[in-house]
């Protein structure tokens, strides 16, 4: 009866979290996505300057990309200009990860100057899914969608999606 039960439930528990789920899913997605802009932008910029300085341009990339990924993609809430300016305050742990943490690592442990930053922004996605959810979410009054999850309607049809309903 016990197994039965268990099997049962975990269906329930699905329905229940669903759209927490896939919004973790695609934050995982966009994790991935990021740590990719971030670290083939410092690859380029390491030709070019010191691994400090190609930190820091390639976290700026990393945090504009970022930000309309989950904005768009992982969150599905429209970006303004008011959540870009609060945005970078979800990517300080990974910048004080990545810079920190690889100023530690090569210069105490001699780690490698080129995948240093690829492990400190691997440890730093953890933290920063609270974060972003917290800067992201939409004010409350805003429209709920089919799912039940907060988004702004666009002022214009998104080719790729049905207009909103009203």
């Amino acid at each position: 009866m016990a197994s039965t039960e268990r099997r049962a439930a975990l269906p329930r528990l699905y329905a229940t979290h669903r759209e927490g789920l896939h919004r973790l899913v695609r934050f995982g997605i966009t994790g991935v996505a990021n740590t990719l802009v971030n670290y083939l932008t410092y690859r380029l910029f390491l030709l070019v300057v010191n691994y400090q300085v190609a930190n820091l341009v390639a976290w700026a990339v990393a945090v504009t990309f970022s930000f309309f990924m989950n904005a768009r993609f992982t969150f599905r809430t429209r970006p303004t200009w008011s959540k870009f300016v609060r945005y970078p305050a979800t990517s300080l742990v990974n910048l004080l990860f990545t810079s920190v943490g690889s100023l530690i690592a090569v210069n105490l442990f001699h780690a490698d100057q080129r995948y240093i930053t690829l492990i400190m922004g691997i440890l730093a996605i953890p933290a920063t899914y609270a974060l972003t959810k917290f800067i992201l979410k939409d004010p409350p009054g805003d429209l709920p969608d089919a799912a039940g999850a907060t988004e702004t309607p666009d002022p214009a049809p998104h080719p790729e999606r049905p207009a909103p309903r009203p």
